[in-house]
């Protein structure tokens, strides 16, 4: 006997899971339930069921969403796609990508310590910064010496 889709799921929080993203990636596209129901050729109660968990979406359904900008792999898995990127993410790519080497040299250092305890940043002879990023620090970037 084969087992159908609704069989599978019970209890599952699995399903739950994916719901819950289905749901996520929908409203990260900007799409209503009805949006989605007539852009994807499915009932509102079928989507409703499928962001619920309780039944999981068929395979075309998925293809379908994906083409529309879903990532389906984080719909399923919970991990993200490398090429797929919230709206913060994007903004900060793009401002990683429009700042000096400096910056971006001490942003990437910032994040990769794991801890955002402290910046050391450092350039021409004379010209660094250490300290804690939660402290306010005055920096003196021209003038003559006393």
């Amino acid at each position: 006997m084969q087992k159908n889709s609704s069989d599978c799921n019970e209890g599952s929080e699995n399903f739950l899971e994916i719901g819950f993203r289905l749901r996520e990636e929908r409203t990260r596209l900007g799409f209503s339930q009805a949006d989605l129901t007539a852009l994807l050729g499915v009932t509102s109660r079928t989507l409703s069921e499928y962001e619920k968990g309780n039944n999981f979406p068929k395979a075309d359904y998925l293809s379908k969403f994906e083409a529309m900008g879903a990532d389906v792999l984080y719909v399923l898995t919970g991990r993200r796609a490398m090429g797929v990127v919230t709206d913060d993410e994007a903004i900060f790519l793009n401002a990683l990508r429009a700042a000096p080497p400096a910056m971006r040299a001490a942003a990437l250092a910032v994040l990769q310590s794991g801890q955002g305890s402290g910046v050391y940043i450092a350039g021409e002879v004379g010209n660094q910064m250490s300290g804690g990023v939660n402290t306010i620090h005055t920096l003196n970037v021209g003038g003559s010496r006393k």
